[in-house]
């Protein structure tokens, strides 16, 4: 007997089946982390990133990390070690940037920006505090032009007695030094070093994610500290170094994003080259970025040639002015119960790894040459 049924039209059938291969396809995982670029990555570390997934958003893009100068692979390696930290409880998270003159480089947030009360994933427009790296920061552009007004040298001294060796428990020699220094330069400047940078060279040069005071509407995007009492610290005035200092203290902080340190790093080095003399000289910036100076930052912390600082909470910056690259790292190690740097080897430890990773390109002088037609200061070339 032959069946009457019709047979189910076949654009049924085709859509019953491309549903449940579909619905199948979503609920299988990735077996290997996804990359976006050209670049090969060997297939270990790529196992090592996908033990991570829940830590490091996907798509990293192995191209805009080669276009800094940086080798992609080495770049991953730091990565996998810092979400290492995060795993063993050294921080709760960071947002790591490798970034050039002429590269588009990216921030990759790894891990948490706040882990108590409740957990928050970090991502690459985190506002953090920046603990005493605000110093060099701020301390950089102003003690510049005092130098070449001829108004500052290194023996200049402060009536001030206090020395900043109590300001917080993770503060060493070196930041001690820099609280000194912030007091003697805004003693020289007849204000806060602080106010002084945001209006000759923060707000001017269009860092616009930055602030000294962490305005409420900011507080979703922001990392918070460590707990005072009962309290998290957003550096309100309460801050430490903030009740002892005033709030405009440069090492009081100040709290930014891995953006507008990309926008700054990328004005010291046009700066180093001759690209804004109107503001400080070439001259002024080779001389006092010269080995024995590197502007009191760490010199070769980065490689030869660099110059850098890592704060006590986590936050740090390495320039190489010459070949126009530059490291930022952001992290809130204090949150929440007040670690230092010396407590994160995984984060301590990043620049010297990705040093090895950082290639020496065509200077970033030479480009600017073939692009300005000669940068000229003085009558000539600098070398």
């Amino acid at each position: 007997m032959i069946s009457t049924r019709p047979a189910p039209p076949r654009l049924a059938v085709l859509a019953v089946l491309g549903l449940f291969f579909f619905s199948h396809a979503l609920a299988q995982e990735p077996t290997v982390y996804p990359l976006v670029g050209s670049h090969s990555i060997p297939d270990a570390l790529r196992r090592q990133l996908d033990a991570h997934r829940d830590l490091i958003p996907p798509g990293i893009n192995t191209d805009r990390i080669a276009s800094t100068g940086m080798d992609p692979a080495v770049f991953i390696e730091g990565i996998v070690q810092v979400a290492d930290g995060v795993r063993q409880g050294e921080l709760p998270g960071a947002v790591i940037h490798v970034g050039s003159l002429f590269g588009d480089g990216m921030p990759i947030p790894v891990g948490y920006k706040q882990t108590d009360p409740q957990l928050w994933p970090a991502s690459w427009d985190t506002k953090y505090h920046l603990g005493t790296l605000t110093a060099q920061l701020t301390l950089l552009p102003a003690r510049l032009r005092l130098i070449q007004a001829g108004e500052w040298d290194r023996s200049s001294g402060t009536d001030r007695e206090e020395s900043g060796a109590e300001l917080a428990p993770c503060l060493g020699p070196a930041a001690q030094r820099l609280v000194a220094e912030s007091l003697r330069v805004s003693e020289r400047l007849g204000e806060p070093v602080l106010d002084h940078a945001f209006r000759e060279w923060l707000e001017p040069f269009g860092l616009k994610n930055s602030a000294i005071e962490l305005p409420a509407n900011w507080r979703s995007t922001a990392a918070p500290g460590r707990y005072t009492g009962e309290k998290m610290n957003w550096g309100d005035p309460s801050d430490d170094a903030k009740v002892r200092f005033g709030p405009s203290t440069a090492h009081a902080g100040l709290y930014s994003t891995a953006d507008d340190l990309d926008l700054y790093a990328k004005i010291l080095i046009g700066t180093y080259h001759g690209l804004a003399p109107d503001f400080l000289t070439s001259e002024t910036m080779r001389r006092e970025s010269a080995p024995g100076h590197a502007f009191g930052w760490e010199a070769d912390g980065w490689g030869p040639g660099t110059f850098g600082y890592l704060a006590e909470n986590g936050c740090g910056m390495w320039i190489a002015p010459e070949d126009g690259n530059y490291l930022i790292i952001l992290s809130n190690l204090d949150h929440p119960e007040g670690r230092c740097a010396a407590d994160a080897p995984s984060l301590a430890t990043l620049p010297a790894l990705l040093a090895t990773g950082r290639t020496r390109q065509t200077s970033a002088h030479d480009v600017l040459s073939v692009m300005t037609g000669g940068i000229e200061e003085g009558g000539e070339s600098a070398p």
